[in-house]
């Protein structure tokens, strides 16, 4: 599907705060601040609150016995794989180490990949066949 037919993102003022709750309440990492780093899949959604309070009711459990962590971890662990044999295939952003504080951002932004390709998954899962 084109990136143009995506849902627009909705501004983050425009989230209703019940379902900004429930959208910060899904964080696989605690250490990630969800005040201030809101993944775009969320925003996304958010013209489904049914949809976002049914992926927090499945999804927070999941946070709490470890599966969603340990989910995440795994892609992290697979993506990390294959970024390093891609990365000499691909060189590198000539300066860009010398800007203080991107690093912080990047790695920040890269621990939400993960996360949002295990969402993504469980929510195209979601869209099968109902089992019998």
């Amino acid at each position: 599907m084109p990136i143009a037919d995506l849902i627009p993102m909705v501004p983050l003022p425009a989230i209703p705060a019940e379902i900004r709750a429930l959208i910060d309440d899904i964080a696989a990492d605690p250490s990630i601040d969800r005040a201030r780093v809101v993944p775009s899949l969320y925003r996304h959604l958010v013209p489904w609150p049914g949809l976002v309070r049914l992926l927090h009711d499945d999804l927070v459990p999941r946070i709490g016995t470890g599966e969603l962590p340990d989910l995440v971890k795994r892609v992290s662990g697979a993506l990390q794989h294959e970024s390093d044999g891609l990365a000499p295939q691909i060189g590198a952003v000539p300066g860009l180490a010398a800007i203080e504080g991107v690093s912080g951002v990047l790695d920040r932004f890269s621990a939400l990949i993960p996360e949002m390709i295990v969402i993504g998954t469980l929510l195209h899962n979601g869209l099968g066949e109902p089992q019998p």
